[in-house]
C-alpha cells in the first residue's frame, strides 16, 4: 500500500483521497482504516483540517462497516479533498519503518476478533474515536493516539490479526481514560 501511495505522491498535481482509495483498493476497510489513521499519526496530522477530514472519512467507513456493506462509498466533496504530492511523500517516507515493523510483526491470529462481528465491533469503536477527534483538534497533535488507535484497527483487520485488535483496544481505552482524566 505504500508503495502505491508513494507512487501518487511523484505526481506534480494535488492527490485527491478518491485517488488515493483508488491506489490502495475500495473494497477492503482496513486500509480505510489504517491510511488515515497513520496519515493523523504522521506530522501531516498536525495541519488544521486533516483529523476533522480524516474522522469524516474514516466515519462513514465506520457506518458502511456497522450496515454490512462490501464496498466504500464516499460522498464526491470527500473525495475531492487533495494533498499536495510532498505531504503525501514525506507521510509515506515517515510511515515505512512502521510498515517494515508491522510486515515483520502481524501475523494471522485470533481471527475472530476480526471476522464479521469483531469487523463490527472494531468499526464501532472507530466510530466513537471519529465523534471524539474534531474537538481535540484545537490541541496541536492531540488526535495522535486517535490516529494510532485507527492505525491499528486497520492494521489488525488487514492482517486479520485479533491480537493488534486486541492491542488497538487497550490503546483506545487508555486515550479515553487519559481525555477524561484531563477534562475533569
Amino acid at each position: 500500500m505504500l508503495d502505491r501511495l508513494e507512487k501518487l505522491s511523484r505526481r506534480q498535481d494535488p492527490v485527491s483521497v478518491g485517488r488515493m482509495l483508488d491506489a490502495v483498493g475500495r473494497s477492503s476497510f482496513g486500509p480505510l482504516l489504517l491510511i488515515p489513521g497513520l496519515i493523523v499519526l504522521s506530522p501531516v496530522g498536525g495541519m488544521p483540517g486533516i483529523p476533522t477530514t480524516v474522522a469524516l472519512l474514516v466515519g462513514l467507513a465506520a457506518l458502511q462497516i456497522i450496515g454490512g456493506r462490501c464496498a466504500i462509498w464516499l460522498p464526491q466533496l470527500i473525495l475531492r479533498r487533495c494533498v499536495q504530492p510532498r505531504w503525501l511523500h514525506h507521510s509515506v517516507r515517515f510511515l515505512r519503518p512502521l510498515g517494515r515493523l508491522s510486515d515483520a510483526f502481524c501475523r494471522s491470529r485470533l481471527r475472530w476478533m476480526t471476522g464479521d462481528i469483531g469487523t463490527r465491533l472494531i468499526a464501532a469503536l472507530c466510530l466513537t474515536i471519529c465523534i471524539a477527534m474534531p474537538p481535540l483538534e484545537v490541541i496541536p497533535f492531540a488526535n495522535s493516539a486517535c490516529g494510532a488507535a485507527l492505525a491499528l484497527f486497520g492494521l489488525s483487520l488487514t492482517t486479520r490479526d485479533g491480537l493488534v485488535a486486541t492491542l488497538s483496544l487497550g490503546l483506545s481505552l487508555f486515550a479515553a481514560w487519559a481525555v477524561v482524566e484531563a477534562i475533569w
